[in-house]
C-alpha cells in the first residue's frame, strides 16, 4: 500500500509494535509540518499457516487459540485478526475544523530492549518496559499520578505478563497512593500482533471518551507472579465507570515487538483537556438542551439509489433519539456528499432563512431592502385604481377581444402562451370578464385592489421614485459596497440584460407601470447561451402562482431540463416548505448553504430580533455507510482463470482457506468465527 499512496507514505515493520511505531512517527510528521494530517492503519491477516506454525515453534501459541492474559492458566497467545486505522490531525487545527475529537495524543515514544544478560532474544525487559513509558511522560511533561488507565500489551504468556505490570509499576508509581491504584487491561481479541497497537489505541480512545473501563475477558484467576498489592495496581476484572478520583480521563498504552522493539502512547480525552468540547449525545444522555419547536432541513446521499435508500432508513431509525439541530449539523456539514441525494424535514426543529436580496449580486442588500419597502409605503398612501383580470388566452388571441382604447383595458402581463393578465377599469374589467365567460374562456377576476402594470399606476409610480430616491440617500458606502456583479438578470419589462446601475434608475417605477412580458423572459433564459447551465426555476413569493404558466411555457418550447421549485405554497406551513425548496436545490446539484439554512438557532430565551448562533455538536456514533456489494470487482490471474474454466483447481487456491467467509449485516462486512474452504462463494476457490 505505502508505494501506491503519495507524500511520507510507507510501511512499518518492528513486528508487533508496529502499528504504536507508525504512530511515533506520524505524530512527529505532524509536528515537524511534513504533513497536515496522517492515516495510520494496523492489519492483521492469518491467510497461510506458515506464520502460525513459526509461532508455535518458539513456544508462545497456546494450542487451544485463546489468550488468558494475567491469568494463571496462561501458557501463550491466541492469534487474531484485525484491521484498524486512526486518523491523526494538529489538536489546533482539527478544534478550528469543527472535526470530531475521538482522543488526543498527548504523547508517544520507542525505544528498544537492548540485550537482556542470560535471555534470547524474545525474551522482554523490565528496564526497557520501564524506560520508553517514562520517556512518553517527560517528553510531555504530563504528571504520572494522574494516569488512570493502563492498556498492556497482553499476550498471554506466563513470562511476558508479569513483566509488562512490573514495568509499567514501576514507570508510573513512583509516588501515587494506595487509594489511586493504576488500573491495567488487555485486549479481549486474542493478539493481533501487528495490528495489536492500533487496536489498543482504538480501544483506549473509545474509553476515555465514555468513561467506561472494560473488564479484562477470561480471568479467572490471578498470576501468582503478578503482585498487585506490592507494585500497586489493579487488574480490572469487571466493567466499570472510571475512577473519580482522577482531574483527567487519561490513558497509557505499551506496544511491544518480540525483538525488544517497545513503544509507548498516552491517549487522553479532549474534554480533559478542553471542557467546552463535546460530542453529541442522544437525548436520554445529553447534558445539554437542544430542543427547539421549528423545523429543520436533514440532507442524504449516497452512490447509488439502493445505498441512498438504505442511508434514510438508517437515519429514519434513529432520528427521534437525537436533538435534530444535532442531526442536522452532522449530516449537513460532516457527510461526504455523493450523487444520489435525498432530504426531509424534520417537523419539530428550528428554521432561519437569510433575507437575500431579490436580484442576488446587482444591487446591495440594503438597496433592495428598501427598495421594496417603499413600494408598499407608496401604494399604501394612494387609493387604489382599476382592477385586474387572469384570462386563458395567449397575447395574440386576447387582443381581439380587447377595447380599442387601452386605457380601459390593456394587457398587464404576458404569462404564458396560454395565458394573460389584463389591467384597467374596474367597469371595463368586469364587462370583459363577463363576455369571455360567456364563450367559455377562463377568466378571474383578481383582488389586486388595483390595475398593477399599467399606466393606471403612474400616480404611485411617481411617488415611488421620490420616495426611492430620499431613502436611498442615508445609505453609506459600505452599504453599496455589497454589490458584487455575479448574476445575470432578465427583466421581466424588457425581456432583455439589465446590468444593477440599471435597477435604481428608474427600473422598479418602470415596471409598477408597464407590461410584465414574463413568457418572453423565460423563452430568452431557455434559449440563450449564457444560461445553458440553468436548470432550476425558483419562484420567491408568497405562493407557487406561477407554476402553471412556467410548465406552459415550458411545455410550449420543449424546455425539459427545467425544474420549478416555489418557495412558499398556500396553505402549507411556510417553515418547512421553504426548507424543502432548499433541500430540492441540493438535489438538484446546487451549492446550497446547509449551514445558514438550519442556522435558526435563535436563542429562543433572548427577545431581541438578532440571532446568536447557538452551539452544534457533532454525533459521531451514527451508523455507517452502507456499502453496496452487489456487484463484484473480483481480479484473478488469466492463468487461474483458465484453470477454472477447465475444472481444475490452482495451487494458490488451498493457500487462502485460513481467511474464511466473509459474511455482510447492514452494510458492514464481517468475518464468520471459524475458518472455511472458500474465499467467496466461487467453485474455483474451494
Amino acid at each position: 500500500m505505502s508505494t501506491k499512496t503519495s507524500h511520507h507514505s510507507f510501511t512499518i515493520n518492528p513486528a508487533c509494535s508496529s502499528s504504536v511505531y507508525a504512530i511515533y512517527n506520524a505524530c512527529h510528521a505532524l509536528q515537524a509540518r511534513d504533513c497536515d494530517g496522517a492515516i495510520v492503519g494496523g492489519v492483521n491477516l492469518i491467510i497461510t499457516v506458515d506464520q502460525h506454525m513459526n509461532t508455535a515453534k518458539l513456544g508462545i501459541l497456546l494450542p487451544t487459540s485463546t489468550c488468558y492474559t494475567f491469568d494463571e492458566s496462561a501458557d501463550g497467545h491466541g492469534r487474531a485478526e484485525t484491521a484498524g486505522a486512526i486518523y491523526l490531525n494538529r489538536l489546533s487545527d482539527a478544534i478550528r475544523c469543527g472535526d470530531p475529537i475521538r482522543g488526543v495524543v498527548r504523547a508517544t515514544a520507542v525505544n528498544t530492549n537492548g540485550e537482556v544478560p542470560g535471555m534470547g532474544i524474545t525474551h522482554p525487559s523490565v528496564k526497557g518496559q520501564e524506560r520508553v513509558v517514562r520517556l512518553a511522560y517527560e517528553k510531555a511533561s504530563l504528571d504520572l499520578n494522574q494516569t488512570a488507565y493502563a492498556e498492556l500489551h497482553g499476550t498471554g504468556t506466563p513470562v511476558g505478563d508479569p513483566i509488562e505490570v512490573r514495568a509499567i509499576s514501576d514507570a508510573l508509581n513512583d509516588a501515587r497512593s494506595k487509594e489511586k491504584s493504576l488500573i491495567i487491561g488487555a485486549p479481549n481479541i486474542g493478539h493481533s500482533e501487528a495490528s495489536s497497537g492500533i487496536s489498543a489505541v482504538i480501544k483506549v480512545a473509545l474509553m476515555t471518551e465514555s468513561g467506561i473501563i472494560p473488564g479484562v475477558a477470561l480471568l479467572n484467576k490471578l498470576n501468582p507472579a503478578i503482585l498487585e498489592d506490592e507494585w500497586n495496581v489493579k487488574v480490572n476484572k469487571e466493567t466499570s465507570p472510571w475512577p473519580s478520583g482522577f482531574p483527567v480521563r487519561r490513558a497509557s498504552v505499551s506496544s511491544f515487538g518480540y525483538g525488544g522493539t517497545n513503544s509507548h502512547v498516552v491517549v487522553e480525552a479532549v474534554e480533559s483537556l478542553y471542557p467546552w468540547y463535546r460530542h453529541a449525545k442522544p437525548k436520554r444522555a445529553a447534558q445539554y438542551d437542544h430542543s427547539t419547536k421549528r423545523p429543520v432541513l436533514l440532507t442524504m446521499s449516497a452512490h447509488d439509489k439502493a445505498t441512498l435508500g438504505k442511508v434514510i432508513k438508517d437515519i429514519e431509525n434513529v432520528a427521534a433519539e437525537y436533538y435534530a439541530i444535532d442531526l442536522a449539523h452532522t449530516l449537513n456539514l460532516h457527510r461526504t456528499i455523493f450523487a444520489q441525494r435525498a432530504f426531509t424535514v424534520l417537523p419539530w426543529d428550528t428554521l432561519l432563512v437569510k433575507l437575500h436580496p431579490p436580484m442576488p449580486g446587482l444591487i446591495s442588500a440594503p438597496e433592495a431592502i428598501i427598495a421594496a419597502y417603499c413600494v408598499g409605503l407608496a401604494v399604501q398612501k394612494h387609493s387604489g385604481v382599476g382592477s385586474m383580470l387572469a384570462v386563458g388566452l395567449g397575447a395574440k388571441e386576447v387582443s381581439s377581444h380587447l377595447p380599442s382604447d387601452p386605457s380601459e383595458v390593456c394587457i398587464a402581463c404576458e404569462n404564458s402562451p396560454q395565458s394573460v393578465t389584463l389591467s384597467g377599469q374596474n367597469e371595463a374589467i368586469a364587462k370583459l370578464r363577463e363576455t369571455l365567460s360567456a364563450e367559455d374562456i377562463f377568466a378571474r377576476e383578481l383582488k389586486t385592489g388595483r390595475a398593477y402594470h399599467s399606466p393606471h399606476m403612474t400616480e404611485v409610480a411617481t411617488a415611488y421614485e421620490s420616495l426611492l430616491t430620499s431613502s436611498l440617500n442615508i445609505l453609506s458606502e459600505e452599504d453599496i459596497q455589497w454589490r458584487r456583479d455575479r448574476s445575470e438578470m432578465i427583466s421581466s419589462v424588457t425581456a432583455e440584460r439589465v446590468m444593477g446601475t440599471t435597477l435604481l434608475d428608474g427600473y422598479f417605477s418602470l415596471n409598477l407601470r408597464q407590461r410584465v412580458r414574463f413568457s418572453e423572459a423565460i423563452q430568452k433564459i431557455g434559449t440563450e447561451d449564457i444560461f445553458s447551465k440553468v436548470k432550476v426555476a425558483l419562484e420567491i413569493g408568497p405562493h407557487s402562482a406561477l407554476a402553471g404558466s412556467f410548465n406552459q411555457i415550458c411545455k410550449a418550447n420543449k424546455f425539459d431540463r427545467f425544474i420549478y421549485i416555489p418557495s412558499m405554497v398556500r396553505n402549507k406551513d411556510d417553515a418547512n416548505q421553504l426548507l424543502s425548496a432548499a433541500g430540492t436545490l441540493f438535489i438538484a446539484n446546487y451549492n446550497v448553504n446547509l449551514e445558514e439554512v438550519n442556522a435558526a438557532a435563535y436563542d429562543e430565551r433572548e427577545k431581541h430580533a438578532f440571532r446568536r448562533p447557538r452551539t452544534q455538536y457533532l454525533l459521531v456514533n451514527l451508523s455507517h455507510y452502507p456499502w453496496n456489494y452487489a456487484k463484484s470487482h473480483w481480479a484473478e490471474p488469466r492463468a487461474k482463470q483458465r484453470a477454472a474454466s477447465k475444472g481444475v483447481s490452482s495451487a494458490r487456491s488451498s493457500r487462502q482457506s485460513c481467511i474464511g467467509t466473509l459474511r455482510r449485516k447492514s452494510g458492514v462486512a464481517q468475518l464468520a468465527p471459524g475458518p472455511r474452504r472458500a474465499v467467496a462463494p466461487r467453485p474455483q476457490s474451494r
